[in-house]
């Protein structure tokens, strides 16, 4: 076995580290550019994309497509427009339909941006419950006998 890495192997090497930057800034910011900036990573270099990064560029697409507009602004846009709905008294049904009115667009396609914007990917949630479990007090025996 050979201790030697080609060019390539390097350049993928560099390319995946690269790609997970851009991708742990994503995950804090939820900037899609930076999703644009790890997929460069990999077709500027001719490498493979992961599955996993081009259906992360589907959900953008699709999201684009439902708004009948373009770009993350715009989604953003629908996005803080409901959170601000959110604080009247409102019903979620009357903030779907007001914030699909304000964006000529369907209840539906509001409730699917809305969906995409918020859905925790597997690795954030099961982040959130290992958390959640270890902010809980661990149960004792003497706890449990009352």
């Amino acid at each position: 076995m050979s201790d030697q890495f080609d060019s390539k192997d390097l350049d993928e090497l560099a390319a995946r580290q690269n790609a997970n930057r851009h991708l742990a800034l994503y995950l804090k910011t939820r900037d899609e550019r930076l999703i644009w900036k790890a997929y460069q990573e990999f077709r500027n270099l001719d490498l493979e994309v992961p599955e996993e990064l081009l259906k992360k560029l589907d959900e953008f697409a699709e999201a684009s497509v439902q708004t009948g507009r373009s770009g993350q602004d715009n989604q953003r846009d629908i996005i803080e427009y409901m959170y601000s709905l959110n604080k009247s008294n409102l019903t979620p049904k009357e903030i779907n339909k007001m914030t699909a009115d304000k964006f000529s667009t369907t209840v539906s396609n509001v409730k699917k941006v809305y969906s995409t914007w918020m859905k925790e990917s597997k690795k954030e949630k099961e982040q959130r419950l290992m958390d959640d479990f270890l902010s809980k007090p661990a149960v004792t025996r003497s706890d449990e006998v009352e």
